[in-house]
């Protein structure tokens, strides 16, 4: 397997901390027996990215036209991907079948590579945030996610169901405000019929039910089949001298709806352990297992 390693949003070297991820993150790759290549300008930082966006994009493309490349992954998320969307040479990805990995601020380039090219792409571990902690669930679901195109866990280990029992579509999300950031684009999947699979960090509990409010308004909760929510890191509840659980407050929020809920802690931000979610492959779920299909 050879990875070619691009850096769409923050830098991976603007510390020396983050440096030594990267550098740990890349060792642990090699050691997995994944043969890389870093991009020209991946290893770059430019104030709160990693460069312009027309080094980033260029990184981007030629990942795709290297046809000794079988998959593209960041080195980690940030902010502005997006910067390079309306850019991006569909009809090139297309032609040059790979899949890119990647999470966080990553969500808006996995979801619209799903919406504009029908293949599956994996939300999951990032050099240096996945990768440099070696952890033993995370690289078996990943190495299964990509040459076995499937994995099962025991619901136990997953998570649980909050709502239902039961649940089936195929899978679509991430981040949930750089999700958001699709909406009324060209960038955007189908929603009829799919599992949106959602985590946030370092939001107000107002904003984050902002961000689901306008999936309501465009009309995308009412399609789907069900939820996954990840995990809810440093979510600000505080309000008028209250505290508001932020997962009770999203639950009492989707009321309305019918499809079934599941809650996990495997991915998200700060964790050690995060599992890889198939952007536009089938999640099936019951009381005893989950799979997902890549």
């Amino acid at each position: 397997m050879k990875v070619a390693i691009i850096s769409p949003s923050a830098p991976s070297t603007f510390s020396e901390e983050r440096k030594s991820q990267y550098l740990k993150g890349l060792e642990n790759m090699k050691a997995h027996g994944m043969e890389y290549v870093i991009m020209p300008h991946a290893a770059n930082a430019l104030s709160y990215v990693s460069d312009t966006a027309a080094n980033r994009l260029a990184d981007f493309m030629e990942a795709y036209r290297d046809e000794s490349v079988d998959l593209v992954m960041t080195a980690n998320g940030g902010w502005n991907a997006g910067d390079i969307l309306a850019d991006i040479d569909w009809e090139v990805v297309k032609r040059n079948p790979k899949t890119l990995v990647g999470f966080s601020d990553i969500t808006a380039l996995l979801n619209a590579a799903y919406a504009h090219t029908g293949r599956v792409q994996i939300q999951g571990p990032m050099v240096t945030w996945g990768f440099q902690e070696n952890d033993p669930l995370t690289i078996d679901c990943f190495m299964k996610a990509v040459n076995d195109k499937r994995y099962e866990l025991p619901l136990e280990k997953f998570g649980k169901f909050l709502r239902g029992t039961t649940l089936e579509g195929i899978g679509v999300g991430g981040n949930l405000v750089s999700l958001e950031s699709l909406l009324g684009t060209p960038h955007v999947p189908d929603w009829e019929g799919k599992v949106l699979f959602w985590e946030e960090t370092e939001e107000k509990l107002p904003a984050l039910l902002r961000a689901l409010a306008h999936f309501k308004n465009v009309g995308a909760l009412e399609k789907l089949a069900g939820m996954i929510i990840g995990r809810l890191d440093q979510i600000d509840g505080k309000f008028a001298g209250k505290e508001h659980e932020p997962l009770a407050a999203v639950f009492d929020y989707l009321e309305p709806y019918s499809f079934p809920i599941m809650k996990t802690e495997l991915f998200g931000h700060e964790i050690d352990q995060y599992l890889p979610l198939p952007v536009g492959g089938k999640i099936t779920a019951d009381s005893q297992s989950i799979t997902f299909g890549f």
